[in-house]
């Protein structure tokens, strides 16, 4: 009877460790993890194909629902899931309740003395940004680390009034970017704006990437997308909306979850898109198909997914289009090449930048009988033309804008009526393929004749700043200072009183004081060019004050 008795005790660790183990199989297998601080969940990863998908998100958000009825999750027993509707690489979704109202702050640490701790205080949509249901997006994980995450739950007064550490173990990026870019100070002792510089790619015909850096360039979110790159972020109702594909634009709510995808149908994107009039976006695009190229101005309905053609201006420049040629090897004529618009509701204009004719066009009255403006640009360039007409007198001795990107309208309070600003990247860069006898040299002092510029070339890129007088029908150079060059693409954006500029061909950014001295240089250490980069500071979406 003893020998019996003596074979269980052996026997029942046996038994107990193989119920744990097939608990731990049975968990892992379901993606539960119990961690120091509550139960980590893992989704495995799905084709970003289908991503991007009304579809897929429903799912995968009654899945979440689903996992947050488990149990009654604490803020010391919180529910967490690595990177949840799979559009933000490593991000760590938390979810939990408190008995009373409170707001959350985190602060990630690695163990990497070049990489310094990051925090913010998170933005939920409860009265000042107090809730008992907890429901937060933490962004900001370093790749391939164990992430030692803080949480601070915050009273009405801001006092901490509990607190936890968690570790959690991140994993790769899907991209070959860098986790932290090499960062060069400048002799400003000015601080850089707060927020995260948006580094926005070139096209592709595979997955692509959006990549936001914090003040010391280490890599604070990657956001994956499929055959084309985000042209800028636009926020609206607690909505960020981007483009996503080729004909794709998508609204992300700020736990990452894609609550709408909208389809451009026959139409494919380019260069940008704005908010227009209602609750309507006006997109940059191209008719598939057609003989021309990025000469179109859609409207998207966004409550209805509407597309209707807006501006097609062929329309309006058609005799000036009928002087241009095609390039050998091409098959679409790039006659116009719009890069840029911005919209100004008080008379239904845009304004939109033509890099073909190195002009700045305003255009007013757009849904309902759209007309021409004005035109900024060359006066040869447009001479023995209809639309010469059109110019603005320039007022004071300054080289034209050539080939210039990321155009932003100002409005300022001080100014009459019919007064604003216009500001940009002036690449100084000439070329028109499609009208191939102009002389830019000629006619543009100093101007740039190469795309990158090379060893020994002084050519310099510029941000430049007008003065737009309609009253008059002039317009004037009034803030204006020297950028490394790049011929094409590139950005420029005010921003807290500084100013961040990306000089696309040099794969670099930087951000100037308001004297135009340099604080900071970034280089993204990338052979390839970089479209634009602006700074956000998701206030309101991911973050609070």
């Amino acid at each position: 009877m003893k020998k019996k008795w003596t074979y269980l005790y052996f026997l029942i660790p046996i038994i107990i460790l193989a119920v744990v183990l097939a608990i731990g199989i049975k968990n892992e297998r379901s993606g539960y993890r119990k961690v120091n601080g509550g139960y980590l969940y893992r989704f495995q990863t799905e084709d970003y194909k289908t991503v991007y998908t009304e579809k897929f998100q429903e799912e995968r958000d009654e899945k979440i629902e689903e996992i947050k009825k488990v149990r009654n999750y604490s803020f010391q027993n919180s529910l967490m899931i690595m990177n949840p509707y799979q559009t933000n690489t490593n991000s760590l979704y938390v979810y939990f309740k408190t008995s009373t109202p409170s707001k959350l702050r985190y602060t990630v640490h690695v163990d990497n003395s070049d990489i310094k701790d990051y925090t913010n205080t998170l933005y939920n949509d409860g009265e000042n940004n107090l809730t008992t249901e907890h429901e937060y997006l933490l962004t900001g994980l370093i790749p391939d680390k164990v992430n030692h995450i803080t949480l601070e739950l915050l009273n009405a007064d801001g006092d901490v009034i509990k607190t936890k550490s968690i570790d959690i173990q991140a994993g790769s990026l899907l991209s070959n970017k860098k986790v932290k870019l090499d960062k060069e100070d400048g002799k400003s002792k000015e601080k850089l704006a707060n927020g995260l510089y948006a580094v926005l790619g070139n096209d592709s015909n595979k997955t692509y990437f959006l990549c936001l850096y914090d003040n010391d360039g280490v890599i604070r979110s990657e956001i994956p997308f499929t055959g084309y790159r985000a042209d800028r972020l636009l926020f609206k109702d607690d909505l960020l909306y981007m483009s996503v594909g080729m004909n794709k634009i998508a609204a992300m709510n700020r736990l990452g979850q894609v609550e709408r995808v909208y389809s451009l149908g026959n139409y494919e994107m380019h260069h940008d898109y704005v908010f227009g009039k209602d609750n309507t976006l006006l997109v940059l695009a191209d008719e598939k198909g057609a003989d021309t190229v990025e000469d179109l101005v859609l409207s998207l309905d966004l409550e209805t997914g509407d597309v209707t053609k807006v501006i097609d201006l062929k329309d309006y420049f058609a005799s000036y289009k009928e002087t241009t040629v095609l390039p050998e090897k091409k098959d679409q004529l790039d006659w116009i090449h719009i890069n840029a618009i911005q919209y100004d509701s008080e008379d239904q204009s845009v304004l939109l930048s033509s890099r073909e004719t190195s002009t700045i066009i305003k255009m007013s009255n757009i849904y309902e009988e759209p007309k021409i403006d004005y035109l900024i640009g060359s006066e040869a360039f447009w001479k023995d033309t209809e639309y010469s007409d059109y110019l603005l007198t320039q007022v004071g001795d300054f080289t034209l804008q050539g080939g210039q990107h990321s155009i932003t309208l100002e409005k300022d309070d001080s100014l009459e009526d019919g007064a604003y600003y216009i500001y940009f990247y002036n690449n100084n860069y000439g070329e028109a393929t499609t009208n191939p006898d102009f002389n830019w040299v000629e006619n543009y002092p100093g101007i740039g004749t190469k795309r990158k510029a090379e060893k020994g070339d002084n050519f310099k890129s510029q941000y430049y700043k007008y003065l737009i007088n309609e009253n008059e029908g002039t317009f004037e150079l009034v803030d204006s200072f020297d950028v490394d060059y790049s011929g094409i693409v590139s950005s420029v954006q005010d921003i807290d009183g500084n100013t961040v500029v990306d000089s696309g061909m040099t794969s670099t950014f930087t951000e100037y004081d308001k004297d135009h001295n340099l604080i900071a240089k970034f280089d993204v250490l990338n052979d390839t060019l970089i479209y634009r980069v602006y700074k956000y500071d998701f206030m309101n979406y991911w973050f609070t004050k």
